[in-house]
This record gives structure tokens, sequence and C-alpha cells, in this order.
């Protein structure tokens, strides 16, 4: 079974999202720009009072990178064109624009809200 990770990293690739480019955690030192690094902020079961039912709600947290602010906003964009034309069960929640200023990198970040099968 593949897993929603895996899943999303074969969008992000099959799409040429910011190059292909995606990480789990941190992207290697020197990758270029554009890139998106991802993580799962949480992932809870669906539940009733008969127990668990087959339904998981993950969050997943991309952050996306570019050296221009307007490269960083296409490829976000580009994210969510992908999601949405996509099988996934997901529902954007929140994005918010932040700037590195160590690398000098403009910064995207979205968290998507997952409705998929335990894995």
């Amino acid at each position: 079974m593949t897993t929603l990770q895996e899943q999303i990293v074969a969008l992000v690739i099959a799409a040429d999202v910011a190059g292909g480019r995606i990480f789990p955690h941190a992207a290697p030192n020197d990758t270029q720009t554009p890139f998106i690094t991802y993580f799962r902020v949480s992932s809870v079961p669906e539940t009733n009072l008969n127990g668990s039912v087959s339904l998981v709600n993950t969050r997943i947290q991309f952050d996306l990178y570019d050296k221009t602010y307007a490269g960083v906003v296409e490829a976000a964009k580009a994210l969510d064109d992908a999601i949405a034309a996509s099988n996934l069960k997901a529902v954007r929640q929140l994005s918010q624009d932040l700037f590195e200023p160590e690398t000098r990198e403009h910064r995207v970040s979205v968290d998507y809200s997952f409705w998929h099968n335990k894995e």
C-alpha cells in the first residue's frame, strides 16, 4: 500500500511543481530553488462509539522556497492546482508568506488536511 506521503511526492514530481524537488523535513544543502519541504503535523484516526473506522485525517505542512516572491507564489499555486486535480481528498487549511533572511529566500507555508484510508 502506498502511503499518503508517497502519493504526495509522486504527485509533485508528476506535476513538475517546483521542478519536482520535494523533500521530507529539510532540503539538502545547496538545493536549487524552487523546492518544497513537507512534514506531517498530525494524524488522527476517525473513531465512533463502535471503535476505529478506516479513515484518518492527516495534516501536512508544505514549505515552498524560491529566490523571488513571484516565483514562490507561482509554485504555491501550482501545488494547489496539482492537489485539486488529483484524487486526494484534501482541504487547504491556511497559507502564510514568510522570508528567510539567512538564505534570502521567500517561503510560502501551506497546510492541508487530507482524508485517507489507514496506512
